[in-house]
């Protein structure tokens, strides 16, 4: 199952309550719910595989929340990245081994790695090819991660554990939005199983696309990142 936050769902013309959408990997919905009790800007999305929560960045607020994701409309808990110096907190991931959880600053271009509590670990700042930074995933077996903006459209970026460009890969601009003919806008990242039953325990990158401004044309893609990458 997939998470899909929208933080915009709740201004015109939609002026819904629904923020947070529950898909299979093959795209159809599950659920639908509203986390309007806690937050009106949820931005990133991260699964703690270690306690099976699901933690949610606010980038209005800077503040991590957590939930039950059976629940996910009820807050267990949260706390502020605003002192650390983040100042617009955006996607986020856990790391299976620490539990240390990887977030995004978008304004200042930083990856900050923080213990579960939210203490500050380290941060480094990434290249400079990459700007606005939005979606992160990350993959432990290979210490990379993958980050993309809607300010750099289709182009996923892959950097290691020290900041390092490792490589750019711009396929999803080959897949123009029908309306208005433009570039996807790549605003969310997440590793996950293939969505072929047939595929065993091989990962794939899954990317949200903005799409344009208040419409109802966002798009998830699936990238196939072949047979390194796998759930070991």
């Amino acid at each position: 199952m997939l998470f899909i936050a929208d933080s915009e769902h709740d201004e015109s013309p939609y002026n819904s309550s629904v923020t947070l959408f529950a898909i299979r990997p093959d795209g159809t919905e599950i659920n639908s719910y509203s986390l309007r009790g806690f937050t009106r800007e949820p931005t990133g999305l991260a699964y703690n595989p270690i306690n099976g929560l699901l933690y949610i960045t606010d980038d209005d607020a800077d503040k991590v929340f957590w939930v039950d994701p059976a629940n996910p409309s009820v807050k267990l808990g949260e706390f502020s990245v605003r002192s650390l110096g983040i100042t617009d907190a955006e996607d986020l991931k856990i790391d299976p081994v620490t539990g240390n959880i990887y977030m995004l600053d978008g304004v200042s271009s930083t990856l900050f790695e923080l213990s579960p509590t939210g203490a500050l670990v380290r941060s480094f700042g990434l290249p400079s090819a990459i700007t606005d930074a939005e979606g992160l995933a990350y993959d432990a077996q290979h210490d990379v991660f993958f980050i993309a903006s809607g300010a750099t459209r289709g182009a996923i970026f892959e950097i290691d554990g020290d900041g390092n460009l490792l490589a750019t890969n711009t396929i999803l601009n080959s897949y123009l939005n029908p309306n208005g003919n433009s570039k996807p806008k790549i605003k969310g990242l997440e590793l996950a199983l293939s969505s072929d039953p047939n595929d065993g325990n091989r990962l794939s990158l899954y990317a949200a696309d903005y799409g344009q401004d208040q419409q109802n044309d966002g798009r998830v893609f699936e990238i196939d990142l072949g047979s390194d990458w796998f759930v070991a």
